[in-house]
Order: structure tokens, then C-alpha cells, then sequence
């Protein structure tokens, strides 16, 4: 990939540049060198952007014939896409980089995942006390 004016580089990205020997320190200071700070993201954007978000779901909607509702987390959700799209305002930046989004995405699916398959515990214990191992390689 090659430099173009409507590039964006974003928190995370990384950039391989050759560069000559003598120019190394320079080229470090202009992109940095940490991939630690590949994982930092801002706690402080993240909760000022929910509870933005959680603000305007609870503000009242009138609606001609149905009443006032509220988008509820909904509205959360909506600003957080808005956030995305805007990335940054002033220093505030309200992207988040690839690696932590990453993992709350696969902590997320892990804990909606645990939660779903709860129920089932207690009858797959009685049918493995009753089956033994063969509950394991048969069909329910």
C-alpha cells in the first residue's frame, strides 16, 4: 500500500517504512514503536461516550398517535455508531484499537454463550450420571 492524501492511518495500524539507517530515530519518533500502545484505549472517552449514549435513551420521543417513548440502550448504541463515525473530536478519540476490540468481542460471545447454555447443565449432568460416557458419543 502506498501514501495517498485520503490515507488514514488509526490507533493501532502498523506501518512498515524502509528507511535508511541514519534516519531510524527519526522515522521511530514520528509513528512510535510500542506495540503496547496497540491495546490502549481511552477509559475515559469510552465512559463519557456511554453515558452520552445512555442520556439520549432515556430522553422522551413523542410520537403522533402512539405516546412518548425512549430509544433506551438503544440510543447507547446509535451514539456509538455515531461515535465511530466521527472518530475523534478535539483530543477525545472514540475509536478503539483492533487488538481491544477484539477481546471484548470474543469476551462478549463467551459470556452470551455461557449464559445460553446454562440452562441445559442441570439435565445434561442427570443424563451423564445415568449414561456415563456413552452420553458423550450418541445423539440426544
Amino acid at each position: 500500500m502506498l501514501p495517498r492524501p485520503d490515507l488514514i492511518l488509526e490507533v493501532g495500524d502498523r506501518v512498515g517504512v524502509l528507511v535508511n539507517r541514519s534516519k531510524i530515530k527519526t522515522v521511530r519518533a514520528f509513528f512510535g514503536d510500542s506495540i503496547k500502545g496497540t491495546a490502549d484505549f481511552s477509559y475515559i472517552s469510552m465512559g463519557i461516550g456511554a453515558a452520552l449514549g445512555l442520556l439520549i435513551g432515556m430522553v422522551p420521543l413523542p410520537i403522533p398517535g402512539v405516546g412518548r417513548i425512549t430509544l433506551g440502550l438503544a440510543g447507547l448504541l446509535l451514539f456509538a455508531l455515531y461515535l465511530g463515525k466521527v472518530r475523534r473530536t478535539g483530543s477525545m478519540v472514540w475509536t478503539m484499537p483492533l487488538s481491544a476490540n477484539l477481546v471484548l468481542r470474543n469476551f462478549g460471545l463467551t459470556i452470551f454463550l455461557a449464559q445460553s447454555a446454562w440452562p441445559l447443565v442441570p439435565s445434561s449432568l442427570q443424563r451423564l450420571a445415568r449414561q456415563g460416557l456413552s452420553y458423550c458419543f450418541t445423539a440426544p
